[in-house]
């Protein structure tokens, strides 16, 4: 029986990092696959390693010459595919588990064509970049893809022709087939959770060596471990990465800001400015404050907080959260040490929230507040007890109330 997605791997004397490659496909759990992994005239064993992984789903073929681009291997591929869908994976490159259920699920909940994840860039010093979905205002036939995150249908490359040789293009040859592709009128779909790791060959001191210190081989060994906690120690960095990137357009104005010194003559520059941008966003024809409006958000501060539970605290059983205050209108929500909780008001006295099981099972002191349109309330003190008992400082005894059996 024929699989359902066909990957396509283009190799080139890459053995040890086509080994790591070849053990996240493996791990895929999305298991209805088959990988062809065509060598590209490889002279180093890769043959050895696809045979090693020991699963008949890996079929290895081997160009007789080296082409010098994927394009020739990765049409070899499409020719002994048999799946509906197409995948591709970069020899240095690693996916999360994760990745094709991901995007098998995104093709079929938006009726796609042609669908792609965000992908993390790798070169020596660490993470460079990140890519993902469209830039507003573009279109998928200016937008660059890495194939590593690509699952299309199999009969979109017949369409449009296949990889074209690299020797007639003045562009990529993957952007090349995607940008042809969209214009043929494919639907396309972005899944947004992070399942590539991408580690450029062009962004490597001679990777083709193969003497360095494999970075994909710590990633890999993390990914086993805890992929999880992997995906957000990298969620974290491509944040911090963009902050920096996206912080960098405020430079020239703080310098700009700095090279006046203080002069009259910039602080009347910058308060002209100031005026003009609280004219443009209506400031100073904005009516003022009710004082009573504001004061009635005090009204919703949290008399007394409750927490009923079941005896037996399993993982599917939420705490909820009862807020006993006065004044609560239906647009009002609890926080909780500034998260927003699920949460429906009984009555202008009664607040509920379903309380997550990262707060009830942490203990310590929280802050709950009331919020709605006007402002927020004061806060009630919550203190979380081991055993996930819960107690509001502010009145006594502590009341815990529900009589739930598991």
């Amino acid at each position: 029986m024929a699989p359902s997605v066909s990957i396509v791997m283009a190799t080139y004397n890459r053995a040890p990092v086509l080994r790591l490659a070849l053990e996240t496909v493996r791990r895929q759990t999305f298991i209805d696959w088959e990988a062809l992994v065509i060598g590209d005239g490889c002279t180093d064993g890769s043959g050895e390693i696809v045979a090693g992984m020991g699963d008949s789903r890996f079929r290895w073929h081997n160009l007789p010459h080296n082409s010098g681009s994927q394009a020739v291997p990765n049409n070899l591929g499409l020719e002994l595919a048999r799946g509906e869908w197409i995948a591709y994976l970069g020899h240095d490159d690693l996916w999360f588990p994760w990745h094709l259920r991901a995007l098998v699920d995104a093709i079929e909940a938006q009726d796609a064509d042609f669908a792609h994840a965000l992908v993390a860039l790798f070169g020596e010093a660490g993470l460079y970049a990140c890519w993902g979905g469209l830039v507003p205002g573009t279109s998928y036939a200016e937008h660059s893809i890495a194939p590593s995150t690509w699952l299309y249908r199999r009969g979109l490359t017949a369409e449009v022709g296949g990889w074209a040789d690299p020797a007639t293009l003045d562009m990529p040859v993957d952007f090349h087939l995607s940008r042809r592709i969209a214009l043929a009128g494919a639907r396309f779909a972005y899944q947004p959770r992070l399942s590539v790791l991408k580690f450029p060959s062009t962004t490597f001191t001679k990777p083709y060596r193969n003497e360095d210190p494999l970075p994909q081989a710590t990633y890999l060994r993390e990914m086993m471990l805890d992929s999880a906690a992997l995906e957000r120690r990298v969620l974290q960095e491509i944040a911090n990465y963009l902050a920096r990137v996206a912080h960098g357009w405020a430079l020239p104005i703080t310098r700009a800001f700095l090279a006046g010194g203080g002069s009259p003559e910039s602080v009347e520059r910058y308060q002209a400015e100031r005026r003009l941008g609280r004219e443009r966003r209506g400031l100073d024809q904005s009516a003022p404050v009710d004082a009573g409006r504001a004061a009635e958000i005090r009204t919703l501060a949290p008399d007394v907080v409750t927490a009923g539970m079941p005896r037996c605290v399993t993982e599917d059983r939420e705490m909820v959260l009862s807020v006993l205050c006065a004044g609560a209108t239906p647009e009002t929500f609890v926080l909780i040490d500034g998260m927003p909780l699920a949460s429906t008001v009984i009555s202008p006295a009664l607040v509920r929230a379903a309380l997550p099981s990262v707060i009830s099972s942490h203990p310590g002191t929280k802050s709950v507040i009331l919020l709605n349109r006007v402002g927020a309330s004061a806060p009630a003190e919550l203190v979380v007890r081991a055993g996930a008992a819960l107690d509001e400082q502010r009145t006594a005894p502590s009341i815990l109330s529900g009589s739930n059996d598991c």
